[in-house]
């Protein structure tokens, strides 16, 4: 009886000698397409588990560790700032969380003393399709610190802007309110609470 299955290896199918390593080079290299396309068209998680991969999970800003969420990774950094990032996919059926997440130097040290009145008519001043969303303080022996929420009008969307007394650092995000307590985490690392 003739064996008509799958070639033996080193045989030539059609004319073609096709090695095992031929195949399996082949096979990752579809396996690496699919995941780029699936990591920009339906998740973008990915992109920031190949930044933690390489980089850690936080990132030094102005003397202070800060902690990198694991579904973002860190799209730009200078020695003023940094911005963190959680790119919406172009095709957002699964409704994934979205989000850039501002770190960086303000020039001048903050007194809430003198500032904090300032600050809080800035921070309540809704955006476009806003409304204010409430003040959260944070306090330890090293800082104090306090962040202005806004929350989108007919949306999951919010709006976060932290302040730190003695301290240049501002903290400003805006994306999917999934993203809400872990903003404040960071926010109470920068305040010496984390």
């Amino acid at each position: 009886m003739e064996n008509v299955g799958a070639p033996r290896r080193g045989e030539k199918i059609h004319g073609l000698r096709i090695s095992r390593t031929s195949v399996l080079l082949l096979a990752a290299f579809v396996t690496c397409l699919v995941m780029l396309w699936v990591s920009t068209e339906l998740w973008t998680a990915p992109q920031a588990i190949v930044w933690h991969a390489t980089h850690g999970n936080s990132i030094s800003v102005a003397g202070h560790q800060v902690p990198i969420p694991w579904d973002m990774w860190v799209s730009e950094s200078d020695e003023d700032g940094v911005t963190i990032t959680r790119s919406a996919p172009t095709n957002n059926n699964f409704r994934s969380p979205f989000g850039t997440l501002l770190i960086e130097t303000t020039g001048r040290q903050v007194d809430f003393a003198k500032d904090f009145e300032r600050l809080s008519n800035i921070n309540q001043l809704p955006h476009a399709g806003f409304r204010y969303g409430g003040l959260r303080e944070f306090g330890s022996a090293q800082s104090k610190g306090y962040c202005w929420e806004l929350i989108g009008i007919g949306s999951s969307d919010i709006s976060i802007s932290c302040r730190f007394d003695g301290s240049t650092i501002g903290v400003d995000f805006v994306g999917s309110a999934s993203y809400r307590e872990k903003i404040y985490r960071i926010a109470g690392a920068i305040a010496g609470m984390g």
